[in-house]
């Protein structure tokens, strides 16, 4: 009997070690679900304006949605000559108005670097760097937020100051 209790806490044991071993994370063939992903960056592509929101000091908040002409106007951002870091590059941004006929032109052109640090879009173009910070940058949508400087056209003024967001939209 007790011969008989030996073997099957043997074959017991064995048959645990052989569940518990072939449990075992360590995997000899990784698969792609181990590896890590490289990064990506949303904000590789072209971009439309959809609307500004301007929020002032003392609580007014104003959407103005565009439309017209000046909807036109665009920014792309692609990768520069080093294409392994997808945080940097080339843009080019062009921007519409209407000439004296009414027709919808191209009024200006810029063309430049662009980088992301952190949250923030740094553009150079001219040897002068522009900085905006970006927020809830996805795949179709980000907004850009910046302190205003000119008042025209804002509910915001001198007395008080504000911010304005730039909601853009991939086409």
């Amino acid at each position: 009997m007790n011969k008989l209790k030996h073997r099957f806490e043997t074959l017991f044991f064995i048959f645990l070690i052989s569940i518990l071993g072939s449990c075992s994370s360590d995997d000899s063939n990784p698969t792609n679900d181990t590896q890590e992903e490289p990064p990506t960056n949303f904000l590789l592509g072209t971009w439309k304006v959809r609307s500004f929101t301007f929020i002032c000091e003392s609580g007014i908040t104003k959407e103005v949605l565009l439309d017209g002409c000046i909807a036109e106007s665009w920014d792309s951002y692609e990768l520069g000559e080093d294409t392994s870091n997808v945080f940097q590059g080339v843009y080019r941004s062009e921007f519409y108005g209407e000439n004296s006929e009414g027709n919808c032109i191209v009024i200006s052109e810029i063309n430049g670097d662009w980088f992301l640090q952190g949250d923030s879009l740094i553009t150079v173009r001219d040897g002068t760097s522009f900085t905006r910070q970006i927020f809830d940058l996805t795949e179709n949508s980000y907004r850009e937020m910046e302190e205003i400087e000119f008042y025209n056209g804002t509910p915001c003024s001198e007395s008080d100051p504000g911010i304005r967001y730039t909601n853009f939209v991939k086409i």
